[in-house]
């Protein structure tokens, strides 16, 4: 996580963003995190076991705390702690936002085109009949790697969460289900489908690429390239 602070900490001096990392409990971590957590000042902990089963309770962990702590704010933008963000370019694109129609109540991210429920019981976004009984969701969803939604939006969806029956997979339940329930505009975020906003980026170590130059319009398979041959040079 070190490494993540490093690249935003670069942004800090942007105007109107500030950045935090959610973080639930993990006993194996408790004394790296309060280390970088007095270094940084960026760390919050919530009392919430740190497992995919929990996901959803993180994430409204998050919404209340926002919502609380950060009334002035217009846009929170959520991602997963493998996500590259550009800052430059995320406040560029959120200017263009603002001429959506009906901007102020709507959720931005990677939407699922192929909303069939997943039954196999290996899978961990298994979802049984008893949570959800149709064959394909009925509603439009988006991918919890990164999600951009307004405050009012987060305002409502947390008072609803509390007063219906979850599913613990948040993409489907805090992304899709209950801003489908409350009529929330979903949108497509074209430029985080091509991967040049927000980039997901699997088993990449950061510290091993922290010295290198990485731009905005790197894409994630040259990113990895600079990272598999910072791993060769460790192994020559």
């Amino acid at each position: 996580m070190e490494e993540l602070e490093k690249e935003f900490k670069k942004h800090s001096s942007q105007p109107r963003w500030s950045h935090l990392f959610f973080v639930g409990k993990s006993p194996e971590s408790v004394d790296t995190l309060h280390e970088e957590s007095a270094r940084y000042d960026d760390i919050l902990h919530f009392d919430v076991i740190e497992s995919y089963l929990n996901n959803t309770l993180k994430v409204l962990a998050v919404y209340e705390w926002v919502r609380t702590r950060c009334p002035n704010a217009f846009y929170l933008l959520k991602v997963d702690n493998d996500v590259y963000v550009n800052v430059r370019r995320v406040l560029q694109e959120t200017k263009g936002f603002a001429s959506l129609p009906g901007n102020i109540y709507s959720f931005y991210g990677f939407q699922e085109s192929t909303p069939w429920v997943k039954r196999n019981k290996t899978l961990k976004q298994y979802v049984p009949c008893d949570i959800y009984p149709f064959q394909k969701f009925q509603f439009e969803y988006v991918y919890g790697f990164a999600t951009l939604l307004t405050l009012p939006l987060i305002e409502d969806v947390h008072s609803v969460a509390m007063c219906i029956r979850g599913i613990f997979i948040d993409d489907l339940y805090l992304s899709g289900y209950i801003p489908h329930i409350l009529g929330a505009n979903i949108h497509n975020w074209t430029s985080l489908n091509a991967n040049t906003v927000i980039k997901k980026l699997p088993n990449i170590s950061w510290s091993l690429i922290e010295n290198s130059t990485i731009t905005p319009e790197l894409t994630i398979d040259e990113i990895q390239r600079i990272h598999q041959e910072k791993l060769q040079s460790l192994h020559s």
